[in-house]
């Protein structure tokens, strides 16, 4: 009896996962080759970076439907990866035409925010908030249209109505989430941070900067070379040229020259006689550079508790070799300068 019982559960397992499976499969046939499913893979394909293979995915699915507002809002985005900014303003209208579904407009809509954004011309909040506009009335909660407004407004350096932008994004709890996660701790460094002109701004908006930015910083936001002479008790020498061949045309040649001729650990000449303007900076290389300036201005080369690794580790990203962020950059040298008066 038990053994008629098993077999008869065993009978019943097998037929309910060939028939779970057969479901699934037929499922999967029936969306291949629609314009749905085509537009589904050239996205995964564009967010990967594979942009013929996403290309051709799109126009398969114009191909199974010629309206199809979501491929023409791919094909739009194809081109904004590639530079082409009208071709791809010239898709978008096509998808907001072709658009059957309040979704695919408001998409669309987003679309444009994304493109005009970048485009940064003179009107160009202005005509990206009206796009966001169109693009909520046809969805209230679209995450992407959300999150494009707050990166324009951190472009604009409109900080605040950022902040609140990606805010809402993590309360909607959708794809973007963690993006817009990672955008609000930005915003919070760089509030930290506190910079005072619109170039350090700028760089603070930086996912990493580079040799002769961090330069530039040094010279006009920490007063380097004088703030070390007078800290010493120096005279400041009389300034002399030095720049290395790669530098001399630089916009920040003259910071470049103050700071390598002090030959701080981490920023100074190489052996070849370069200096790298243009290299991004790593976190080995700002950790050697802050921890031989307050070695310079303590006299001490005992490390400095406040700037220890539980600072460093909690303040910039981890891996010796990792891009350092602007606004990581910056925060720290504004505790160096809050510690250390001679900065004042």
């Amino acid at each position: 009896m038990i053994k008629s019982y098993i077999k008869i559960v065993i009978l019943f397992l097998c037929v309910f996962v060939w028939g779970c499976g057969r479901y699934q499969t037929v499922g999967f046939e029936n969306t291949i080759g629609t314009a749905r499913h085509h537009v589904q893979s050239g996205f995964r394909l564009l967010e990967k970076g594979y942009l013929e293979d996403a290309g051709r995915e799109f126009d398969l699915a114009l191909r199974a439907d010629e309206a199809c507002s979501s491929a023409f809002r791919g094909k739009a985005l194809l081109m904004f990866s590639r530079g082409s900014n009208a071709v791809a303003l010239e898709y978008l209208e096509r998808a907001l035409v072709s658009a059957n579904t309040n979704e695919d407009k408001a998409l669309a809509h987003a679309g444009f925010m994304q493109v005009l954004r970048k485009e940064k011309k003179a009107d160009c909040a202005d005509s990206v908030v009206s796009h966001f506009r169109d693009a909520v009335l046809s969805v209230t909660g679209l995450p992407e249209a959300y999150f494009e407004l707050g990166l324009c407004f951190k472009e604009s350096h409109d900080f605040k109505r950022s902040r609140e932008a990606f805010q809402r994004v993590v309360e909607m709890r959708s794809r973007l989430t963690k993006d817009s996660e990672i955008e609000l701790s930005l915003l919070h460094k760089i509030r930290r941070a506190d910079p005072k002109n619109n170039l350090v701004v700028e760089l603070a908006l930086k996912p990493f900067l580079t040799r002769a930015e961090l330069c530039m910083i040094l010279v006009r936001e920490m007063g380097l070379p004088g703030a070390l002479a007078r800290s010493r008790g120096d005279t400041i020498k009389p300034y002399s040229i030095v720049t290395s061949r790669d530098a001399n045309e630089h916009r920040f040649s003259k910071e470049i020259d103050e700071i390598a001729k002090m030959e701080l650990s981490g920023l100074s000449f190489g052996k070849d006689g370069h200096f790298e303007p243009d290299a991004p900076v790593t976190r080995a290389d700002f950790v050697s550079l802050i921890s031989d300036l307050i070695a310079r201005i303590s006299g001490s080369r005992r490390i400095d508790e406040a700037f220890g690794e539980d600072f460093l580790d909690r303040e910039l990203s981890r891996g010796d070799s990792a891009k350092t962020n602007g606004a990581d950059i910056l925060f720290v040298l504004k505790k160096i300068r809050e510690k250390y008066p001679v900065f004042d």
